[in-house]
């Protein structure tokens, strides 16, 4: 009997593969038409052994021993990392019964807990600073926000001072000045040219006081300047070089050459019989000069016979040098 059905299987024609039950059959025509078929039973195919049929199996290729669940997948063929969320498109849930649809299918680490897409916090928020990398498919379960401009170093504040989108913290030119944050002098505040006048090591766009007088720059009338800080008259000659430095003389003449300038000099050519002599005094006009005592201080300074001071109270050009005038001080003064 077997013989003549191998024997008829080599000469009949194949009409096709069919399912009886649990098995598989080939049958065969007689020749010639007649109406009696000849079956050739043999048994069901289960490729990967894992007792479901090639035929019903959803998930061929398990690796022997693995449990599977009536759809022949074992969990790590529909749940990769082993997070309990399937994978993307998985055919069945697996013996432990995974759901939903993971986004984060990879690199889970077992121990981590998930959110619902199956996204560790490490997988959305690597350094962990509550912002979330750029491109997170999820939030993490601890709920990390925004776009991580430095998802590699903590910075949850986010600072970007040169707007370049890439936060200072791992920005090695905060300024975007071109110049390297550890060569910069003033590595927050953009200054190519690198200009530090007090040679402190401080650049002048970020420096205070720039030229190391202490006196703060917003408050110094000479700030590039360290022997000057003000600018009584406003004449713009610093009162430690100004000759008048309350009167307002940006020429500096000086005719005598006495140290005093001409306008608030009283004896400009510094002829001896002019105002000023012994016994007389010297006007103190309180209209270009509202500080009496450093106006005759630099009287004296430019070595004039002061006696008495006189504070004018007319006219200052007719009354300067007459002894016009009440006494500034209320006597005399040595």
């Amino acid at each position: 009997m077997w013989k003549r059905l191998v024997v008829a299987a080599l000469v009949f024609s194949i009409v096709g593969l069919v399912g009886l039950g649990g098995v598989a059959a080939l049958a065969f025509d007689a020749p010639g038409g007649g109406s009696e078929a000849n079956v050739l039973a043999v048994d069901a195919l289960d490729t990967d052994g894992d007792g479901v049929d090639d035929a019903l199996d959803l998930c061929p290729g398990t690796i022997t021993g693995d449990p599977v669940d009536s759809d022949g997948c074992a969990d790590a063929q529909v749940d990769a990392d082993g997070d309990g969320v399937c994978n993307s498109f998985a055919p069945s849930a697996g013996p432990s019964g995974c759901t939903g649809q993971d986004l984060c299918p990879t690199g889970t680490d077992p121990d981590d807990p998930v959110d619902p897409n199956g996204c560790s916090d490490i997988q959305v928020d690597i350094d962990g600073d509550g912002v979330c990398n750029s491109f997170a498919t999820s939030a993490g379960p601890s709920g990390c926000t925004g776009n991580d401009n430095c998802p590699v170093h903590v910075n949850p504040d986010q600072v970007d001072r040169d707007g370049d989108g890439q936060g200072d913290a791992c920005d090695l030119d905060d300024d975007n000045d071109g110049v390297l944050d550890g060569l910069d002098s003033c590595p927050s505040q953009a200054n190519p040219g690198q200009e530090d006048a007090d040679g402190d090591g401080l650049g002048d766009a970020c420096d205070d006081d720039d030229d190391n007088d202490g006196v703060s720059d917003v408050d110094d009338a000479f700030p590039l300047d360290p022997n000057e800080d003000t600018d009584s008259d406003n004449d713009g000659v610093g009162d430690n070089a100004d000759n008048c430095s309350f009167v307002s003389n940006a020429d500096q003449t000086d005719t005598d050459g006495d140290g005093l300038g001409d306008a608030c000099d009283p004896d400009e050519d510094g002829d001896p019989s002019g105002e000023g002599g012994p016994g007389q005094g010297y006007a103190i006009c309180s209209s270009a000069n509202q500080n009496a005592q450093a106006r005759l201080s630099q009287l004296r300074d430019a070595g004039k016979p002061v006696d008495r001071a006189i504070e004018a109270t007319g006219n200052c050009g007719s009354g300067a040098g007459t002894g016009s005038g009440s006494t500034a001080s209320g006597g005399d003064v040595h």
